[in-house]
């Protein structure tokens, strides 16, 4: 591995993240954002394919930077441009392949919810806060509620234990989605 590479790893460590041990050049990696457990893939990385730039960031948290190689001389007008030019495409491309995540959560979503039962008033988690089921259901034993986006249709659903752990559906919109309870 270049100095350079371990320098952009340096530099995402020092964001709060762990990227990859391996990076290859041009190729989106996708890893824990910060603060994350394993199974997070809300980071995100890229080296340029000639290894002397990339950007990083972590979509949970709304982290976006780039990178540089320190060199010793200044970079040239054409060399900015097109550093630009590949910052502007990664971050397009990172911006459609999360919506894309988005529209197939919410898809699996509303399979989710379709299938679910309508929960029962003796859920262990419903009996420890003494209230009501609502429109919450059950699926795999958890209680299920959707999350809506203002034109009511489900974007994401929200997962409760039955000791009271929460958890949304992995890649499902959580702005703009208020719960439909």
């Amino acid at each position: 591995m270049s100095n350079e590479w371990q320098d952009f790893l340096i530099t995402i460590r020092s964001a709060g993240m762990e990227p990859p041990v391996f990076i290859i050049p041009g190729k989106i990696h996708r890893f824990p954002g910060e603060g994350k457990n394993h199974s997070n893939r809300a980071g995100r990385c890229r080296l340029f394919d000639d290894g002397l730039g990339g950007c990083f960031g972590d979509f949970s948290s709304g982290l976006s930077r780039s990178w540089q190689a320190k060199r010793n001389q200044n970079y040239n007008a054409s060399e900015i441009l097109a550093f630009k030019r590949k910052l502007a495409e990664t971050r397009e491309r990172n911006r459609q392949d999360h919506h894309s995540l988005k529209l197939m959560a919410a898809e699996s979503a509303k399979a989710i919810w379709k299938e679910a039962a309508p929960a029962s008033k003796d859920h262990a988690y419903l009996l420890t806060k003494s209230i009501c089921a609502n429109n919450a259901r059950l699926h795999k034993g958890n209680l299920v509620l959707p999350m809506t986006d203002f034109s009511g249709t489900i974007r994401s659903l929200q997962f409760i234990w039955s000791n009271g752990e929460k958890r949304f559906l992995r890649n499902g919109e959580k702005q703009g989605c208020p719960n439909d309870q």
